[in-house]
């Protein structure tokens, strides 16, 4: 499905001199501090892991409600609807229009709808006399259609939103102006629906009069050259009428620009470190003390200095890692094979922590170097066989590490579990092969009774001293039930830990593993959340709200659901909801008597916990669209930071809320850090652009041909808050944003 693109397995490097000894620090202790306060330090009975402790509530914390960064040439830039009237030197070059920084339009002219027979020829050909050098301002006539002028908070224009529903007999009309000081390249990335036509300065730049299949959310990127002045876009827009129930009818152009020319130079506020990442992931960071843990593609646990992002160790768990010592004996061989090339791995990443940044061709060749270790595993053994239909290599590393404050735990979607200590010592590692599952297995796993306990096709809970098996649950018995994102949560009740899995009321005792409840519910998404004897759950396009209650008898009774449903505008905020975009991906956030969800499309809808009513509705312009591939959606669930509640959508943009019945915004930042798009193409290094690719990585880049660069994507970035810092993980970096 997703020809996700990335980086290979770490060696490992211990660096003493930076990692203070397991011995001489102090040891875990009950915690009186809150979560999110710097005298939190986690423990077995209150462990850290995928979004703090599940309930994404960091009532400790203080961090900033404002940071950004941003590209200081695009600081430079202006854009308008129209071309202003007055450009006299005494008026002073550039006067009008508003800054450009966010790299997008946000004022345009649009006009329509205008008849045409045929949307192919609307485009190919030229619709109504001298469009090409069409120059309205507000208030001109196009036949019996009037230019007006509008605002847009996002990166994109939706003509059905002004004009109203088009048919496909109708096409519509968009302006927007960009000023720059002196001529100047930039790169310009555009998606739209159906059929598009171009002009710049009345010269045709682009006529594409009908979207290839399966690229409806994906868009070239075309370099131009800007006059010095002022610049007119004017495009010429068809719209979609499927009637598919993913793609509602939509007539729309999404757009970005940014500089070509280089060095480029970056304008911060309250960002304390950006840290490199030896590779990419989705797995949220955890904190341990003074240090962060994260992982890395493809299989690795990586160290962090908290205080300066510094990266201390990486340690890699692939199958070849968790070989057992008869599986050498009976292979020496073959191992022998495989030691060499971990050999090589290890120098590769004793550099990468020593801060050597590998070239594209170093990184390409130790892609090929971890796919060929994984290739001889199977000589060793069947088991080593990647299952069928198993996510792409870079979604390997998705679940979040735990720890109880003396050891970390990592769970590789690939089969391997690990454990080591706080200096990257590694006390066990196992591996199991997973079950058949679309996309295979990536939920996070969770630390409950004193035991890990990953999500494998089946629940298993593994002990914490040695890795050995406790209980497992096979979940391919449970009617109904389909994993799909959600990972494990934990909760309890009357002094007993338990484990609440994702796609229905189906709950594990932590202690001997017997389950309550076992009805899935067969299509779900994000991760459960259990808040004041309720379990909330997403269905997709619905939720259901389980009472989970104490039995007299021991355990606990898990009632019937109370399933919500709701039906989403056939036009908001983002204009076409790829892939049923309008589905919970992102957890709920359950807080002083409301629940928070944001669906994929950045809608935030808030229901009353108790009466499951639904309070308040609105769109987020979180500019999910700025990454390349414009259909992937907001994944990172709402999370409470002290008394304010963050919004991060897949592009680095966050959205400060004050909780509460209506919707306050207290502050919106944004991240902008341009990365370069994979050349590495079925197998063929293909060159770099400026030398930054790390070769094999970067999300979301189908065509890299058409995307040199692109903004890093934070699809499920949900962040972490300690005291007056905000961490969070982007794809090919770790973030630490405190106010200065």
């Amino acid at each position: 499905m997703r020809s996700l693109l990335l980086l290979m397995a770490l060696a490992f490097l211990s660096i003493g001199a930076l990692a203070q000894s397991s011995l001489d620090r102090p040891p875990a202790s009950s915690n009186a501090a809150s979560l999110g306060s710097t005298d939190f330090r986690p423990t077995s009975e209150q462990p850290v892991g995928w979004r703090g402790d599940g309930s994404g509530k960091y009532p400790g914390a203080t961090p900033p409600l404002r940071w950004g960064r941003s590209l200081k040439q695009l600081g430079e830039f202006r854009c308008a609807a129209a071309v202003p009237k007055d450009q006299s030197a005494a008026a002073g070059a550039g006067a009008g229009g508003v800054p450009a920084t966010l790299g997008f339009f946000t004022e345009w002219l649009v006009a329509g709808p205008v008849k045409c027979e045929d949307p192919i020829k609307a485009i190919k050909e030229e619709l109504l006399p001298g469009e090409a050098s069409f120059a309205p301002i507000e208030g001109d006539k196009l036949g019996d259609a009037i230019w007006q002028k509008i605002t847009v908070e996002d990166s994109f224009i939706d003509l059905f939103r002004v004009l109203g529903k088009m048919n496909q007999d109708q096409a519509g009309y968009a302006q927007a102006c960009l000023y720059v000081e002196k001529p100047t390249k930039i790169w310009f990335h555009f998606v739209h629906g159906r059929g598009v036509g171009i002009w710049l300065n009345g010269k045709a730049i682009q006529m594409i009069p009908e979207t290839p299949a399966g690229a409806a959310d994906c868009g070239p990127t075309i370099s131009l050259a800007l006059e010095k002045g002022w610049n007119r876009f004017l495009f010429k827009l068809t719209p979609r009428v499927a009637k598919a129930e993913d793609f509602p009818p939509t007539c729309y152009v999404r757009c970005r620009f940014w500089p070509v020319e280089e060095p480029r130079d970056f304008v911060e506020n309250n960002i304390a470190w950006i840290a490199p990442m030896p590779g990419t992931t989705q797995a949220m960071p955890i904190i341990v003390g003074d240090m962060i843990f994260t992982t890395a593609h493809p299989y690795n646990l990586v160290c962090v200095e908290k205080k300066t992002g510094k990266l201390l160790w990486v340690r890699p768990n692939s199958p070849y890692d968790a070989a057992t010592a008869e599986e050498r004996k009976a292979k020496p061989e073959v191992f022998a094979q495989m030691d060499a090339l971990a050999a090589k791995r290890d120098a590769f990443y004793t550099d990468f922590v020593a801060g050597k940044w590998p070239t594209a061709k170093a990184v390409y060749e130790e892609t090929s170097l971890e796919a060929e270790l994984d290739k001889l595993m199977l000589q060793v053994d069947e088991k080593y066989t990647r299952p069928k239909e198993q996510g792409e290599p870079d979604w390997w590393t998705i679940p979040t590490p735990v720890s109880d404050g003396q050891r970390v735990y990592t769970f590789v979607e690939r089969g391997v579990s690990a454990c080591y200590d706080l200096d990257g010592k590694r006390q066990w590692i196992r591996y199991e092969q997973p079950k058949h599952q679309h996309h295979g297995f990536f939920g996070s796993p969770v630390m409950a009774d004193k035991k890990f306990v990953i999500l494998d096709g089946t629940v298993t809970a593994l002990s914490a001293a040695d890795g050995a098996v406790k209980w497992s649950v096979d979940l391919e018995k449970m009617k109904s039930w389909r994993i799909w994102f959600g990972s494990l949560s934990r909760f309890s009740l009357a002094g007993t830990d338990y484990v609440l899995c994702p796609g229905g009321n189906i709950v594990m005792r932590a202690s001997d593993g017997k389950v309550f409840g076992s009805q899935g519910y067969g299509n779900f998404d994000a991760t459960p959340v259990f808040s004041d004897g309720l379990a909330w759950q997403s269905l997709g396009a619905a939720l259901a709200v389980n009472p989970i209650e104490p039995a007299p008898d021991g355990g606990v009774t898990v009632k019937p659901a109370k399933a919500i449903t709701w039906k989403e505008p056939e036009q908001n905020l983002l204009g076409l909801n790829f892939y049923q975009g309008h589905w919970l991906e992102a957890s709920p956030l359950i807080h002083d008597g409301l629940a928070y969800f944001v669906t994929g499309n950045g809608v935030l809808m808030v229901f009353d916990a108790a009466t499951q009513a639904l309070v308040y509705r609105q769109e987020l312009p979180l500019d999910l669209f700025q990454a390349e591939r414009g259909r992937y959606y907001c994944g990172a669930s709402p999370t409470l930071a002290g008394s304010y509640i963050y919004l991060m959508g897949s592009t680095g943009v966050t959205i400060i809320i004050r909780p509460g019945r209506k919707y306050e915004e207290v502050a919106r930042n944004r991240i902008q850090l341009l990365s370069q798009a994979s050349f590495v193409v079925d197998g063929s290094l293909r060159g770099t652009y400026k030398g930054r690719t790390l070769g094999n990585y970067g999300y979301f880049v189908w065509n890299p041909q058409y995307c040199p660069e692109y903004q890093e994507c934070t699809m499920t970035s949900t962040p972490i808050f300690e005291g007056k810092r905000m961490y969070f993980r982007g794809q090919e970096n770790l973030y630490c944003i405190e106010e200065k």
